[in-house]
């Protein structure tokens, strides 16, 4: 009866691909889940990445990086995406990249006044700091004026007496504290 359920259902050949795809999502592996979805989307996706400028927020580049690196495989039609890029596929991309920057940082330079060619070497200046007005000085003296000085340890007590921050800070679980009175404990 197996047999002929299995004939039925396609062949041996059958489950073996049902079970190589169940198996490849183990592990969190969901890259063989994005074709079915995306593949038909390949030319919408391309398009809206080259319509937009993406910068990245912190230092971590590696998205912009990768976009980049995927931009500069749009024409390629192998199965799979290569680790490095040979120069002749990205080079006129990076090249083209490279040229606008620098008209960007020629068309800049005349007037920037904190870069210097020096014995055609590039050098950037110390910047000058730039007087304060008359009114941000007034400003400064009105408010230590009428600010008293408080010692850092003043300041701790009365905001954890106002907010009650010290609740949170206490011994080790399955110590007694030897001071009863929480407050107290938190600013010794």
């Amino acid at each position: 009866m197996v047999l002929k359920t299995l004939e039925k259902a396609g062949g041996v050949e059958v489950l073996a691909a049902a079970h190589e795809a169940v198996s490849a999502h183990h592990g969190n592996n969901y890259l063989p889940l994005l074709e079915q979805y995306y593949g038909s989307h390949c030319a919408a996706l391309f398009t809206l990445v080259n319509a937009i400028t993406l910068e990245s927020t912190s230092a971590d580049r590696s998205v912009v990086e990768t976009v980049e690196f995927l931009r500069a495989l749009r024409g390629a039609k192998a199965v799979f995406v290569p680790e490095r890029l040979t120069v002749e596929r990205v080079g006129a991309f990076f090249r083209d990249k490279l040229a606008a920057l620098a008209r960007s940082v020629d068309a800049g330079y005349p007037s920037n006044t904190d870069l210097v060619l020096e014995g055609g070497r590039p050098v950037l200046k110390r910047r000058k700091g730039v007087e304060r007005r008359p009114e941000a000085l007034g400003l400064e003296v009105a408010l230590h004026d009428r600010l008293p000085q408080r010692a850092l340890l003043d300041v701790l007590t009365r905001t954890a007496y106002l907010l009650g921050w010290h609740h949170h800070f206490g011994p080790a679980p399955g110590s007694d504290p030897k001071i009863k009175e929480a407050l107290a404990r938190a600013t010794c």
